[in-house]
């Protein structure tokens, strides 16, 4: 019967043990969390009006100055127009470079139309061996570069390198999930635009595409001149 009692003890003891180190643990992890989280330096959000009123005008248009350009960072891209709609002022709206196309089976036979407008528009195309195939078929020229998940050098490479200016990425199942989502930390980490969809691919290229053939002259449509519809 002593056994028995000493047994349980020392079993009771155990877990009572491991609960009060788990909820020390516990403990000590949320003051660490609190503890960074205050260290944050507060961020502030700009309206876009603020950042139209601090543009100085200039010999050679507009531009930002030295504090109002730190707050455009995290901005992929953005520009200013006039009230006749003309673009007086953009921010990494990029115009030439390397675009990074790698999409999956199923987007394959439609990724064509953007990659040729990409082409038309002066851009050089990288490609994974698979989109490559598919583009050169396509009369779309490209280079083959390794995938991120490949032995150096790959496209990460690239991307940190500051070679890369636009990355199409459509990921679909495990494997290409799994290096979009590297992909996707990049780009941010370097402030690369990425696109995950055919349909924002598609809208972006038609905005690069107005761009360059009216580059002062893009219609602008209010959004309360649009139809406008109740919810119920």
């Amino acid at each position: 019967m002593k056994t028995f009692a000493r047994l349980i003890r020392r079993y009771v003891l155990a877990a009572v043990g491991v609960v009060l180190l788990l909820l020390f643990s516990g403990v000590a992890l949320l003051g660490w969390l609190g503890w960074q989280e205050g260290r944050r330096l507060p961020q502030r959000e700009y309206a876009s009006s603020e950042i139209a009123d601090a543009m100085l005008e200039t010999a050679d248009g507009l531009a930002l100055g030295a504090a109002p350009q730190e707050w455009m960072d995290g901005y992929a891209w953005a520009m200013v127009l006039d009230d006749a709609g003309a673009v007086r002022w953009s921010y990494e709206l990029p115009k030439e470079g390397t675009v990074f196309i790698s999409v999956c089976d199923r987007d394959k036979r439609h990724i064509l139309p953007i990659a040729r407008t990409i082409q038309r528009l002066g851009f050089r195309i990288v490609s994974t061996e698979g989109t490559a195939r598919t583009l050169r078929g396509g009369n779309v020229r490209c280079e083959v570069v390794r995938k991120i998940s490949e032995p150096h050098p790959n496209v990460g490479d690239m991307i940190s390198n500051g070679e890369i200016a636009l990355i199409v990425n459509t990921p679909y199942g495990s494997e290409t999930r799994g290096d979009g989502y590297f992909m996707r930390t990049e780009a941010v980490k370097h402030g690369v635009t990425c696109v995950t969809a055919l349909s924002g691919a598609s809208a972006f290229t038609a905005a690069l595409e107005a761009l360059d053939e009216n580059p002062y002259g893009l219609p602008v449509i209010a959004l309360q001149d649009l139809p406008q519809y109740e919810v119920k």
